[in-house]
């Protein structure tokens, strides 16, 4: 029985919408969470996923899981995400290269301090401060006068570690002034974890002073926690 040409459109109309339905992707969070990190395929697609998942997310979650496991799927993985469009990725990335002391990554980190997202400027201190080489030092050096937030934090105590300058230290009890809890916070932390014997009492004075002022509960705590852990670095 021949058909109109009117049906004939009709027909063509709906093939795409139930030929999109036949192919339609899995969602992409469940692929991730159903790979391996140990089987070398399942390592390939979630590195495939991380250069090449539509959103960020998706694609920070897949090398998040292909870090568990430390092999040249996962080097390789790397300066692609250091130039992702996706913030979080570009923090992942910098964050495997500071596990590993990666020093093949030295140039790519010193270049991610010029990033325009803080979060991504502080990771960068951290994957630097942990190669520790002569130019990964002075790159600090030269970041430190325009470092913002937190990442101005973890350059003064990364520096502080190398050079040992009590002035430092009074410039990391500034932080404990900032608009932003989150660098308050920051600032606690380096100090209980780095500061000398001789400069312990003055900081937890500083601290105690920030307690005062502190209108947040969690921070307030969150400073408390620091002193203690400081004496404790101490006690013996």
């Amino acid at each position: 029985m021949a058909t109109s040409k009117k049906d004939r459109k009709a027909v063509k109309k709906k093939r795409p919408v139930a030929a999109r339905q036949s192919r339609e992707k899995p969602n992409v969070f469940l692929e991730i969470e159903a790979l391996s990190t140990s089987k070398p395929h399942d390592r390939l697609r979630l590195a495939s996923l991380a250069r090449k998942a539509r959103h960020q997310v998706h694609r920070s979650d897949a090398l998040q899981k292909l870090r568990k496991r430390f092999d040249k799927v996962l080097i390789d993985a790397l300066p692609i995400a250091l130039v992702d469009r996706g913030e979080l990725v570009r923090v992942e990335a910098l964050e495997i290269i500071a596990e590993h002391a990666l020093s093949s990554f030295e140039s790519a980190s010193i270049l991610a301090l010029k990033d325009k997202h803080p979060l991504v400027q502080d990771r960068a201190v951290w994957a630097l401060a942990e190669i520790k080489t002569p130019t990964a030092i002075k790159a600090v050096k030269r970041f430190l006068p325009r470092a913002p937030g937190k990442a101005g934090v973890a350059a003064e105590a990364f520096l502080y570690t190398i050079d040992w300058d009590a002035r430092r230290v009074d410039r990391l009890l500034a932080f404990l002034q900032n608009d932003d809890q989150s660098v308050r916070r920051a600032s606690s932390t380096e100090l209980a974890y780095i500061v000398r014997k001789q400069d312990m009492e003055r900081t937890i004075e500083a601290i105690k002073a920030a307690i005062s002022r502190e209108q947040y509960r969690v921070v307030k705590l969150h400073h408390r926690r620091q002193i203690r852990y400081l004496r404790s670095r101490f006690a013996s």
